[in-house]
């Protein structure tokens, strides 16, 4: 099946999907729009009935505080206080209070002193509390009668009660202030009238936002102030609806009314769980019902697109396999050391790696969609006129393999690039219509740099052995033809031969000896913890010094030197450097050690200098010392194999330290030997 095909089996089940939405989601819309209305009509009813009721209460509250006020103002104009007869009043105000039954006490305060002249309370008392206090304040200054509010505790009640005062006239000036204290019970039992449901609550706040009455635990929360989500939209408005947390720290739908003339409000709050259940329920018929819908659509559509969806995973997963080889190989080529470039059918590029545009300095963007021909220019161009590359169509003269088995072309070639790279190219044909054929390109630079320095190390190692080969096998062909030598002659071509065996064994063992130390790099070192001084002593107590010189001078160490080390090879680097001084100072002199600690590059070193007062070398051969076969003797009077200070770098290097050499030509020459200090 072609991929048109395929797209528009995608394109039905698209539709079918669509279909399934276009009739669905209306039906969805119009539900949810019907759930909403129901919502809000709801809430509006809720709403509705809590105002109603509020403002029923309000009247019912200004009208019983209104009805004890004017009980207050006639009790204050009681005949028995035209001649200041405070038995007498107080008589009369308790007969008030037995046919009243809401009042507990009723009291007269000396408006100047707010001292309590007479009372219904059967103990004496002190002065009025700061809330009384400035209520007789504010009835001297009005001259007219105040609903002061709830109290939690009074001096004489000992319980809530709710405050009313009236001036006393007499002579036209406030001779006294009337103060009652009502039950709060009187307000409260409004809401058992109203018939409020026992999940709402209901209270009344006085014109302070202190609750005077409520409906649930009133013994408890009366006199106690509102909450601020409650006091500050009732002092923001004269009525409202909002959201706000109760006493109880519950949060409640509240109604609230405040009255015009009195100030007090009336407050009804539903707990929202009883308004917002109905929603949910609602909002969960409706998902049902909506899951239902789909369920059923979506059943449909599948049964119809059945077999579009096979065809579709089938496609996936075809499409994810190569998806996914081709991600692995892109890793692959990514990763890999070596350059790739595909061709298409048409002999285009196609394919860049990175690893190409790094190693010939061409960039991906500007080989891309490029033919044979123009790639080979541009790839010839990017080489050393010398070296360069002979073309894709120029390679197949080099064809390597059977006739129709594996056939790959190779070319050599070295970019102008930075880096003096040498890469090796290989030309490989495809088999596939998207990749006809790669080019194989690959750095073989240490390959040949490697091939190099064996071959010139070959050379060196042949030359050096060929001298003193040349030496033993012309005195041996003289020894054996000339039978008329006397025995000193004989005696001293034998010994010539000696020294030459005694030369090239010491160059086969000091080879053998860098062969082993470059194969393992180090594996075979066996490193102990060891003072260096001792290692040093023991290696200068077991050197043959030669005949006719002292043994080298060893000065004091400033600290224990403690150093990991292979102490064989340890020693066999310190005789190495040893025996060059003695070698490289033939006059004589003295050969001195000295031991040295160091701090550098946040490392600990320390180590020894050996100095000898020959010789010495020039700018030049210092800096080919480490060279091997190299000799700064060309006399040949000074016998070595030119391989020592090689033995000695390679050794000290795998012990993570240096080597330093100074010299001056005639004066002598120190090498010196740094490790890292044992922990």
């Amino acid at each position: 099946m072609n991929i048109h095909k395929k797209w528009m089996e995608h394109r039905v089940w698209q539709a079918l999907v669509g279909l399934v939405l276009v009739a669905v989601l209306p039906l969805l819309i119009f539900g949810g729009g019907v759930a909403w209305m129901i919502v809000v009509q709801k809430k509006l009813a809720i709403a509705d009935n809590l105002k109603s009721t509020t403002s029923a209460l309000r009247v019912a509250v200004d009208h019983e505080l209104l009805g004890q006020m004017t009980q207050v103002e006639i009790l204050a104009t009681d005949a028995s206080l035209d001649n200041d007869n405070l038995t007498a009043f107080t008589n009369s105000a308790k007969r008030v209070i037995a046919t009243n039954g809401t009042w507990f006490t009723a009291s007269l305060i000396d408006p100047i002193s707010h001292a309590i002249v007479a009372t219904t309370a059967t103990s004496a008392v002190g002065p009025l509390v700061s809330i009384a206090s400035s209520a007789v304040d504010e009835v001297l200054k009005t001259r007219k009668s105040m609903i002061v509010g709830a109290v939690a505790s009074g001096a004489v009640t000992k319980k809530p009660f709710i405050l009313l005062m009236a001036p006393v006239f007499r002579n036209n000036q406030v001779r006294y202030v009337l103060s009652i204290a009502m039950d709060p019970n009187a307000i409260n039992g409004l809401f058992a009238e109203q018939r409020l449901p026992s999940t709402w609550t209901g209270a009344i706040i006085d014109s302070r936002l202190v609750l005077a009455g409520r409906s649930r635990a009133p013994e408890r929360y009366v006199g106690v102030p509102a909450t601020y989500s409650l006091a500050k939209p009732i002092s923001a408005s004269q009525s409202g609806l909002f959201t706000a947390t109760n006493q109880e720290g519950k949060t409640v739908y509240t109604v609230f009314d405040r009255s015009v003339v009195t100030g007090w409000s009336v407050v009804i709050g539903i707990p929202a769980n009883e308004v917002e259940e109905p929603t949910q329920l609602v909002l969960l018929q409706l998902a049902g019902v909506a899951t239902v819908l789909i369920a059923f659509a979506l059943g449909l559509a599948w049964r119809v697109g059945l077999e579009i969806v096979r065809r579709q995973k089938i496609e996936s997963q075809l499409k994810k396999a190569v998806e996914e080889k081709s991600a692995q190989l892109e890793t692959i080529f990514a990763l890999s050391p070596d350059g790739f470039v595909s061709f298409d059918a048409s002999h285009c590029v196609n394919y860049v790696s990175p690893a190409f545009s790094r190693l010939s300095g061409l960039s991906i963007e500007s080989v891309m969609g490029l033919n044979e021909k123009e790639f080979s220019d541009s790839l010839a161009n990017a080489c050393i006129p010398t070296s360069r590359f002979i073309g894709i169509a120029s390679m197949g003269a080099n064809q390597i393999g059977e006739q129709g088995g594996d056939q790959h072309y190779k070319n050599t070639i070295l970019p102008s690039a930075p880096g003096n790279k040498v890469l090796r190219i290989a030309l490989r044909k495809g088999s596939s219509d998207s990749v006809s054929q790669i080019l194989h390109v690959r750095n073989i630079t240490h390959e040949t740099e490697v091939e190099n320095l064996k071959n010139e190390f070959l050379a060196t190692a042949a030359h050096e052995l060929r001298t003193p080969m040349a030496s033993i096998l012309g005195f041996s062909e003289v020894l054996l033809l000339n039978n008329d030598s006397d025995a000193n002659e004989r005696h001293e071509m034998t010994a010539i031969i000696h020294r030459q065996s005694v030369l090239i064994a010491n160059i086969i063992n000091d080879l053998l000896d860098l062969a082993r130390i470059e194969a393992r790099r180090g594996d075979d070192f066996v490193l102990e913890h060891a003072d260096m001084y001792d290692l040093v002593t023991k290696t200068i107590h077991d050197f043959k010094v030669p005949e006719h010189r002292d043994g080298p001078v060893v000065a004091a160490a400033p600290e224990p030197l403690s150093v990991n080390v292979d102490c064989g090879k340890f020693q066999q680097a310190l005789v190495n450097i040893i025996s060059n001084a003695y070698k490289y100072s033939p006059e004589g002199g003295v050969v001195s050690i000295h031991f040295i600690t160091k701090f550098e590059q946040c490392r600990q070193l320390v180590g020894f200098s050996v100095t000898d007062h020959g010789i010495g070398m020039t700018a030049g051969q210092l800096e080919r010392v480490f060279e091997r076969f190299y000799r700064a003797d060309t006399s040949g009077q000074i016998p070595g194999t030119g391989l020592g200070m090689n033995i000695v770098k390679e050794i000290i290097e795998f012990h993570h330290g240096r080597v330093d050499v100074e010299s001056s030509i005639g004066k002598g020459t120190t090498v010196t030997v740094l490790l890292p200090r044992a922990i």
